[in-house]
């Protein structure tokens, strides 16, 4: 299994699967598609969920009267110039740039 993963919404897989469903239902194909279909709600629920937050993104910028500290752009956190951070210690902000 692959280390890398993708998240989804939950609700959005149960709501295309209840689409199938009712796709099936209307054309009449109460196969095993069918059948799979209607336990699909049930085997998405078994899956474990992940805590997943929203990347925050920002930059370093260089203030105070001698360009003495950074300043995060997401949340204005300052912290000496003596070290920097890929990240910011106060809100998380990823400092990429963007």
């Amino acid at each position: 299994m692959s280390a890398y993963r993708e998240l989804v919404w939950r609700d959005d897989v149960i709501d295309a699967v209840r689409g199938e469903r009712e796709h099936l239902i209307v054309r009449g194909q109460l196969g095993a598609e069918h059948v799979l279909a209607k336990h699909a709600d049930a085997i998405i629920d078994s899956i474990p969920a992940v805590d997943a937050v929203e990347v925050r993104h920002g930059k370093w910028n260089i203030g105070g009267m001698f360009d003495d500290f950074y300043v995060c752009s997401y949340c204005g956190f300052k912290h000496p110039i003596t070290a920097a951070f890929n990240y910011c210690p106060n809100c998380g902000a990823k400092m990429d740039g963007e």
